[in-house]
C-alpha cells in the first residue's frame, strides 16, 4: 500500500508499505479520504509532537472497516468510520475521571502511531466513531475539525440573538 511518511523534520516521502499489523481490539480501515490539519503542517516543520520517525501522519480520516481483530458489539467490516484523533493512556487521574482530553500523556493518531495518510490504517476500536449512511463521504472526513468548533460553541452556549466575537489565527478560530 502507498503511504505518505514523515521521514524527518521537513522530509516527506510516498512509500510502498506492507498493510499495517492488526493488534487485538483494533480494526483495519480502508482510508477513503484524510484532511490536512494545521498540526500536520506544524509537525512537518518542527516534529515537536511526533513520538517516533518515520511516521504516517493524518488524524482527520474517513474510511471503511475491512477487518477487525477480535469481537466487537459496535463495529463490523463494511462500516463507515472516522477516528477520534486522541490517543490517551486510560489510567492517569484525568482519564480515570473521564476527562481523557486532559490526559497527562495525550497524543494523537499520526503522531503516536501511524495515521490516515495511507491507503490503510490500523486503529483501536475505542478510537472509532460510526458514520451514518446519510452523511456524505466528503463531509464525514471533516468530523474532527467540526467537532472542535462545535465543542467551543457548546461551551459558550450563547442565547439566541447574543453577539459573539470569533477570533483566532487558525481556520477553526
Amino acid at each position: 500500500m502507498k503511504a505518505i511518511r514523515l521521514k524527518s523534520i521537513g522530509q516527506v516521502t510516498v512509500d510502498e508499505l506492507s498493510p499495517p499489523d492488526l493488534p487485538a481490539g483494533w480494526a483495519r480501515i480502508n482510508v477513503h479520504s484524510a484532511g490536512i490539519c494545521g498540526s500536520d503542517l506544524h509537525n512537518f516543520k518542527t516534529g515537536k509532537w511526533i513520538a517516533h520517525l518515520p511516521v504516517t501522519p493524518g488524524h482527520e480520516l474517513f474510511g471503511v472497516i475491512s477487518e477487525i481483530n477480535g469481537e466487537s458489539d459496535r463495529f463490523q467490516p463494511g462500516m463507515r468510520v472516522v477516528a477520534d484523533s486522541r490517543v490517551y493512556c486510560g489510567h492517569c487521574a484525568f482519564c480515570s475521571s473521564g476527562a481523557m482530553n486532559l490526559c497527562e500523556s495525550l497524543g494523537f493518531v499520526g503522531e503516536v502511531f501511524d495515521g490516515g495518510f495511507a491507503e490503510q490504517v490500523a486503529l483501536p476500536l475505542s478510537s472509532l466513531l460510526a458514520v451514518p449512511d446519510a452523511i456524505p463521504d466528503e463531509i464525514a472526513v471533516l468530523s474532527e475539525p467540526l467537532g472542535v468548533a462545535l465543542r467551543v460553541v457548546n461551551q459558550l452556549n450563547p442565547a439566541e440573538g447574543d453577539a459573539v466575537c470569533v477570533t483566532g489565527g487558525g481556520t477553526i478560530g
